[in-house]
């Protein structure tokens, strides 16, 4: 079972969140966009929800509107919340709900670990943002950072080796037909990092 935080994006079926709870992903993401548009109906969501215990859900933003994310939490039960404006995550922050912010790139400054539940962002490229993200894994070792995994198996293994205590997350794939999606791509992913 996966030790190191792991978050898999854009879940829209039993197949997929089955298989990532059974491997120790502790979170697994539904998408909406900026219009509410939902990667999954309410009902589906319900009954897959019904059948995974031990994780946690996270409802995947891409917009900016606090009034879209309150109704959709009232919608599908949702307190926990991913998403990719600041000023957004600070405010659903201070209506209490839990919130990870996705960032473009890498920020250093305390604050921004401070405030959320979790942080998402690319692998840093260079040797001075490396350095930035060390010294910030110091101290906020108890918030999960989960780098944005677009690399190779190789490019993850390296991010692995130089930050130990981040995690991944993970895009899930399509379902093709009900049962059936090919895992391939996440699986071979998930057992690497099973082997860290």
């Amino acid at each position: 079972m996966i030790q190191i935080p792991m978050k898999v994006s854009g879940i829209t079926s039993l197949t997929s969140a089955r298989y990532c709870a059974g491997m120790g992903v502790q979170y697994l993401g539904i998408q909406f966009d900026e219009s509410g548009t939902r990667g999954m109906e309410q009902m589906e969501f319900k009954a897959i929800r019904g059948w995974i215990e031990g994780i946690e859900w996270v409802g995947e933003y891409f917009g900016s509107s606090p009034e879209e994310v309150v109704a959709l939490s009232a919608e599908y039960e949702l307190t926990f919340w991913q998403v990719n404006d600041m000023s957004l995550a600070k405010m659903l922050k201070s209506k209490g709900f839990q919130v990870g912010i996705n960032l473009k790139g890498f920020l250093s400054e305390n604050s921004v670990g401070q405030s959320f539940d979790f942080i998402q962002c690319p692998v840093p490229d260079s040797k001075v943002n490396r350095a930035a993200l060390q010294s910030w894994l110091l101290l906020h070792q108890s918030i999960p950072l989960f780098f944005s995994s677009e690399s190779s198996l190789d490019g993850i293994k390296e991010a692995l080796e130089l930050y130990t205590t981040c995690g991944f997350n993970l895009q899930s794939g399509d379902e093709e037909k009900p049962g059936w999606m090919d895992l391939s791509s996440l699986q071979d992913v998930l057992e690497v990092l099973d082997e860290s």
